[in-house]
């Protein structure tokens, strides 16, 4: 299967330490994924990613590459319709640094970051039920839930995590523990609704090192504090012929603490083959 996935994101505003909401500048960010999905044995999928964004930022525009992702999941039972067995797999998840990191540019806010910099590994557990409370219209109920880690990364003058001149060291980078419960209904043959639910948390990213000298003069930051956050997201998918649909999403978050908040709109391309 190959899905070409489009958003336009605008990072409007950002939560506090006490969740509550300020404005900032714009941030807008146009986001391609691209992903190639197959299933060489019953029990296993392999999924590869591909990112690239174009972050516009008052006058700043940057053109990106990201991080690329391999995924393989596998499937530990499958769902059994008429009974309460469900489908559940376990994915791992391994993030290449292909994106730029390090050496930004002092005056793009790090919108010139494609990356974190760092070999991040994503596990997760993947859980599907379908069930029939309305004739013809049968609905999906799909949660999952992911834990991430990743090495130390070293770090020079302005960077994803922040900087100034002269930095230099060692990122203890985040921990990440991602929540998500999806129901997707099934309007016609063609034609499906979804609804999701999604929290994030990210434990405090450290430094050691030479923190450097901000734009102001000032010591630099290179440390972030814990995060939450809630969002929302809605679709619609069209199956346009067997082998190939469309689909379009809104997402937004609507809660959250020390991380942006942001509204989204994307258009999906499937095709199987």
């Amino acid at each position: 299967m190959l899905q070409e996935y489009v958003s336009v994101t605008d990072f409007y505003g950002a939560y506090t330490n006490s969740w509550k909401k300020k404005s900032i500048s714009d941030l807008i960010s146009v986001e391609s994924i691209f992903f190639a999905r197959t299933a060489p044995l019953d029990w296993l999928d392999l999924t590869v990613f591909m990112y690239a964004k174009w972050n516009f930022y008052k006058k700043y525009t940057s053109l990106l590459v990201e991080d690329f992702y391999v995924r393989a999941a596998f499937q530990i039972c499958r769902e059994i319709k008429g009974t309460f067995q469900p489908s559940i797999s376990i994915g791992i998840v391994e993030a290449f640094p292909t994106g730029n990191y390090k050496n930004l540019s002092p005056f793009k806010a790090i919108t010139d970051a494609g990356g974190e910099g760092a070999y991040r590994s994503i596990f997760g557990l993947h859980y599907l039920k379908t069930v029939d409370w309305i004739e013809n219209h049968p609905i999906r109920w799909i949660g999952y839930l992911s834990y991430s880690i990743a090495p130390n990364v070293s770090v020079r003058n302005f960077h994803y995590y922040g900087g100034g001149f002269g930095t230099k060291g060692t990122i203890h980078p985040y921990k990440a523990v991602n929540a998500i419960i999806s129901s997707e209904i099934s309007v016609s043959s063609k034609v499906n609704l979804s609804f999701h639910i999604l929290y994030e948390y990210s434990t405090k990213v450290t430094f050691h090192g030479e923190n450097g000298i901000s734009l102001l003069g000032l010591e630099a930051v290179n440390e972030r504090p814990l995060s939450h956050r809630f969002s929302w997201g809605g679709a619609i998918g069209y199956a346009v012929t067997e082998k190939f649909g469309i689909g379009a999403e809104l997402s937004g978050s609507f809660l959250g603490r020390n991380i942006p908040c942001y509204f989204s709109g994307a258009f999906l391309l499937s095709y199987a083959w």
